[in-house]
This record gives C-alpha cells, sequence and structure tokens, in this order.
C-alpha cells in the first residue's frame, strides 16, 4: 500500500493520519493486495467512463490480477 504524506490534509480531522483524515479504508489481505483484489472478480464494478486515466488504471490493476472486471456502471452522463 502507498503511504500517503503525513501533511496531506483532506477533512477535519487533522492528526488522526492521513488515511483517516482523507476517508480511506484499508483491509490488509494476507496473501497481499492482489489476492484482495481477486476475491472481488466476481463482484460488478463502477467505474469512471471509458477513455480516463482512472478507467485505464483499474481495468490494468484487475487484469493484473487475472481477470477482467464486469463493468456495470459508472458517473452519469
Amino acid at each position: 500500500m502507498a503511504a500517503v504524506p503525513e501533511d496531506t490534509v483532506c477533512g477535519p480531522d487533522v492528526g488522526q493520519g492521513a488515511f483517516a483524515r482523507c476517508g480511506f479504508a484499508a483491509v490488509p489481505s494476507a496473501d497481499g493486495p492482489m489476492a484482495a483484489l481477486r476475491s472481488l472478480a466476481d463482484h460488478p464494478w463502477a467505474m469512471e467512463p471509458e477513455g480516463t486515466t482512472a478507467r485505464h488504471w483499474a481495468i490494468a490493476l484487475c487484469r493484473g490480477a487475472g481477470f477482467e472486471p464486469d463493468v456495470r456502471s459508472g458517473p452519469p452522463t
């Protein structure tokens, strides 16, 4: 998991750590992040629109974990 610089401020909870301030939740997997991602392979996905950097990144991560995500929805157009 990538570290967020301690001086990153995303919300009002300054002093509780960058993840808490930014609203991130991390659930570590004993087998690592790719195993955690693979465990979601059979679930439907919501992603950014096709052609966006975020969509490309998410698809690449899923493919790297060995599956093609079942994208069923995304943001309103």
